[in-house]
């Protein structure tokens, strides 16, 4: 199989394909210009090497499925007998690494916003108190200057 991808689904398909040694990936730079010695290279090559077609032929085992859910069953078993249990279609993309698998990331990421959301609510909390704190001070400064007039007032009645 010669793959060459102009979108990114296709790309990970070639990908696959690289990976499991049944295709070769083709630039696609080479699709759009016009340039076909790269491209003519990859299907010589491809024709040429026997592991491509062996590689194929074990991928056509494995893929190879039924209508009835029984022989569905007796077929996976048959190819998991077959084929020692390996993963098939399965490039690194499809294994999470152990941090990805047990949510670490999503875990640290929700424990960042939960920490932001407190420290706004910290700062929030902070600015209140210190608006309150200084209207306390000045109706504090204001009462006993009216309580310091008021008591010029009374001297000078008396």
């Amino acid at each position: 199989m010669v793959c060459g991808h102009s979108a990114v689904d296709r790309e990970n398909a070639g990908k696959t394909a690289v990976y499991h040694g049944f295709g070769v990936s083709v630039d696609p730079h080479f699709l759009t210009t016009g340039i076909k010695d790269p491209i003519e290279k990859a299907i010589k090559r491809v024709l040429q090497k026997p592991s491509f077609m062996m590689n194929a032929k074990k991928l056509q085992k494995r893929m190879q499925w039924t209508r009835h859910p029984a022989e569905k069953a007796a077929d996976i078993v048959e190819k998991v007998m077959l084929t020692g249990a390996e993963d098939y279609l399965q490039t690194h993309y499809h294994r999470p690494s152990w941090w990805q698998h047990s949510l670490l990331d999503i875990y640290g990421l929700l424990a960042l916003l939960l920490a932001l959301f407190v420290m706004a609510l910290i700062l929030v909390a902070w600015s209140t108190y210190r608006m309150l704190r200084s209207a306390l001070r000045l109706s504090t400064r204001l009462a006993s200057r009216n309580n310091a007039v008021q008591a010029n007032s009374n001297k000078q009645q008396s």
